[in-house]
C-alpha cells in the first residue's frame, strides 16, 4: 500500500467517524425537540393535509387540518366544518409527514364563537348531540337555542297572538360548558 493511498483511507475514516457522530448528534436533537412537543403541536404540523381524528365517545371526523387556536383546530371535511377541541380527541391518524408545526394564532374557543353568534351550528357534547342558534358565549360556555323542529318550522299553523307572563325570552335555551364540547359543527351552506 502506498502512502497516497494510507492517506486517503484514514482522511476517509476520519469523515466516516465524523459524519457518524453527526448523525447520532442530529438525532439525538430531534428527540429532544420531539420531547417538547405538545400535541396541539402535532396536530397543526398536518395544517392543510387530510387526517382522521377520533374523539372520546364520539366516533371520528375526517377532514383538512386548516387554522388552530388555542386549544382548537379547525377540520374542513365535504360540506361540513368543524371546530374540534384538542381535549376531545383522543387519538389523530395521518399520514406521518416530517413538518414542523405552524405558528397557532391566538384565538380562544370562546372568541370563535362570539362570531358565530346569531349562526346555526350543531354541537356534539360528551352526552349528546344539540342544534341551534349560538345566542351567547361566556368565558367557558355557550348558550344555544335548541331548534327541536327544523330551521324552516316543521308544519305551518295559524297565527295567534299569545300573551304568557313570567316566561324567559328563551326557554329553549342550552347552555353547554366547554370542557363538555367535543366539536362544532356547521354546513357550509348555513353560515351567514
Amino acid at each position: 500500500m502506498t502512502w497516497e493511498i494510507l492517506a486517503h483511507d484514514i482522511a476517509a475514516r476520519i469523515e466516516q467517524e465524523e459524519r457518524d457522530e453527526l448523525l447520532a448528534e442530529a438525532d439525538e436533537l430531534a428527540q429532544a425537540e420531539s420531547a417538547t412537543q405538545l400535541f396541539a403541536d402535532r396536530i397543526r404540523a398536518f395544517a392543510g393535509r387530510r387526517i382522521v381524528v377520533y374523539l372520546a365517545g364520539q366516533g371520528k371526523l375526517t377532514g383538512t387540518v386548516g387554522t388552530s387556536g388555542e386549544g382548537w383546530f379547525l377540520l374542513i371535511g365535504g360540506t361540513t366544518q368543524h371546530i374540534v377541541r384538542i381535549a376531545a380527541v383522543t387519538r389523530v391518524q395521518a399520514a406521518n409527514y416530517a413538518r414542523e408545526a405552524a405558528e397557532g394564532i391566538p384565538v380562544s374557543l370562546a372568541s370563535m364563537l362570539r362570531e358565530l353568534r346569531g349562526s346555526h351550528v350543531t354541537i356534539t357534547c360528551s352526552d349528546g348531540v344539540v342544534a341551534g342558534t349560538v345566542t351567547d358565549v361566556g368565558r367557558d360556555f355557550v348558550t344555544v337555542i335548541d331548534d327541536a323542529e327544523s330551521r324552516r318550522g316543521s308544519y305551518a299553523r295559524q297565527w295567534e297572538p299569545v300573551y304568557e307572563v313570567d316566561v324567559p325570552a328563551y326557554e329553549d335555551a342550552v347552555a353547554i360548558p366547554f370542557s363538555a364540547v367535543s366539536h362544532i359543527s356547521q354546513t357550509l351552506a348555513n353560515r351567514r
